[in-house]
């Protein structure tokens, strides 16, 4: 299953992608993160029972990028809301041993530095629980 290869990864970010019907843009948004300059990341898209094309986009572009196999998919077994959904990449994320979440939503695209600073902050704060900003 994957969540033995997610719990196992040594990388240090996990960036959560919770999809809802995100078909029209959720492309732009996995590629901003597959251009990161920080490599030490797992991508988790987590799916909320998407009735488009959400899923086919996903594995072709886990086919297409994902040959590091970075790119995790779970897909909830019902729509559990938006909030749930939010919910379920944190119980995902707690269950592995990454020391940093990112989320982005289906939309959202990073700038090519994110993570690399996101990261640096942290690692430069060590009394930092939580980074945000403006949108």
């Amino acid at each position: 299953m994957f969540m033995d290869s997610l719990k196992n990864s040594h990388n240090k970010v996990i960036v959560c992608i919770p999809t809802y019907n995100a078909a029209d843009c959720l492309l732009n948004t996995i590629k901003s993160i597959s251009r990161q300059t920080f490599k030490q990341l797992d991508v988790l898209i987590v799916d909320n029972q998407s009735n488009d094309n959400t899923i086919e986009i996903i594995q072709q572009f886990k086919h297409d990028f994902g040959k590091e196999n970075r790119i995790y998919v779970f897909s909830n077994k019902e729509n559990i809301g938006r909030i749930g959904n939010w919910n379920k990449c944190l119980e995902i994320f707690k269950q592995t041993s990454h020391p940093y979440l990112k989320f982005v939503f289906a939309g959202d695209t990073l700038e090519n530095n994110c993570l690399e600073t996101l990261v640096n902050v942290f690692q430069n704060n060590s009394s930092l629980g939580l980074v945000s900003s403006g949108y």
